[in-house]
């Protein structure tokens, strides 16, 4: 199909270099899927303690949000005064309460319901400590990443492509299904034994090449036939 086009626009800047291996003489265009505007982005000011761990996104069960609730309750004697915040909706709602009441952490757990708007959201981010994707990872990468907080991953899910932005240091890994060992690896960073880049150069990134006006720009220089300046990586050029 690539072959009766004129050129390609693909999804995240990893595929540049297998795409042009492909067919080295068709052109390839980047527009990486995004969230938000570069003026949203950015850590969040704050001066309070970091003391939460979020989790942000559909109450489903593909998202596995049971295994982390398993995990906090499993590392929350080991982390004080750190709480649970879990923002979103969807059928796992009720039973996720459930579990968190029947593992004895309920207190400790926030759920904060669905939120739309960038700016609460943003604000929610504000405390915490990292983010978690306890079962396969895509937009909420860059969302949280965006907002200069690390995520926790886990190791063999069939992550979406945003996953690449794992190179710039604001992820760590954990055994998938495996509530032990997130457990210990929370247990780590909320100790300070898990080091990351600070915020600001977590969010410079995504502010750069994972913006919307990144995707627009990509897709405004496909219809318009003009090469983008990728690097032999096939990430923007500096």
């Amino acid at each position: 199909m690539r072959a009766l086009a004129d050129g390609t626009v693909l999804y995240g800047f990893d595929s540049v270099l297998p795409a042009r291996q492909d067919l080295p003489n068709q052109e390839v265009w980047v527009a990486p899927n995004a969230l938000y505007s570069s003026e949203l982005l950015g850590p969040a000011e704050t001066h309070t303690n970091k003391s939460s761990v979020i989790y942000v996104g559909r109450l489903v069960e593909e998202k596995k949000v049971d295994l982390l609730i398993r995990a906090f309750a499993e590392a929350s004697p080991n982390m004080a005064n750190v709480r649970l915040k879990i923002v979103g909706s969807g059928s796992e709602l009720e039973p996720l309460k459930d579990l968190a009441r029947n593992l004895g952490c309920a207190s400790e757990i926030e759920f904060l319901g669905p939120i739309t708007d960038p700016a609460t959201l943003k604000a929610a981010y504000t405390d915490a400590i990292c983010s978690v994707s306890p079962g396969y990872v895509g937009l909420s990468l860059t969302q949280s990443l965006g907002f200069g907080v690390p995520m926790l991953i886990a190791d063999d899910e069939p992550h979406a492509p945003e996953v690449e932005l794992e190179r710039f240091g604001g992820v760590a890994r954990f055994k998938e299904n495996d509530p032990s060992s997130l457990a210990s690896l929370l247990q780590k960073v909320a100790s300070g034994q898990y080091e990351f880049p600070d915020a600001a150069r977590l969010a410079e990134p995504v502010i750069k090449s994972y913006s919307a006006e990144s995707m627009a720009r990509g897709l405004l220089d496909s219809l318009r036939n003009r090469a983008q300046s990728l690097d032999s990586t096939g990430w923007p050029a500096a």
